[in-house]
């Protein structure tokens, strides 16, 4: 389930906003964090289902995105939402997903198009067709 992929105590980071966490975590606090992870798991997990219709793919691709936002929080602005930040990152793991067979692309273009719509940004599925490595 959802609730395990990632193991942080409830109740932490609440009544704290994002950009504080994101302080926080960039001060080496990593308990702020996973307040973040606690606080959007789900969210991110249910774009990542929608996308790859297997919960363990879904999962996988979950736990990167935040792999990634935590090895980039340096990145991050905190004038803008950090959800839409995180999810742009997930989003931008659908072309990986195209080339490992897990969505193809026609789908890929439906979905970031839609993703795009609601975060108000410009994505595109690229050029895809091999498999990496």
């Amino acid at each position: 389930p959802v609730s395990q992929l990632f193991r942080a105590r409830r109740g932490i980071g609440e009544g704290e906003t994002d950009d504080v966490l994101v302080e926080r975590c960039r001060n080496g606090d990593r308990e702020a964090f996973a307040a973040l992870v606690v606080r959007y798991q789900r969210p991110l997990y249910n774009g990542a289902y929608r996308i790859t219709l297997h919960a363990a793919d879904a999962a996988d691709a979950t736990q990167t995105a935040f792999v990634k936002a935590f090895v980039h929080l340096d990145r991050f602005d905190v004038e803008r939402p950090f959800f839409s930040w995180i999810y742009r990152i997930l989003v931008a793991a659908v072309p990986v997903l195209i080339a490992y067979g897990v969505l193809d692309e026609a789908t890929a273009a439906v979905w970031v198009g839609l993703a795009a719509a609601v975060l108000g940004i410009g994505l595109a599925v690229g050029n895809t067709s091999t498999k990496p490595g």
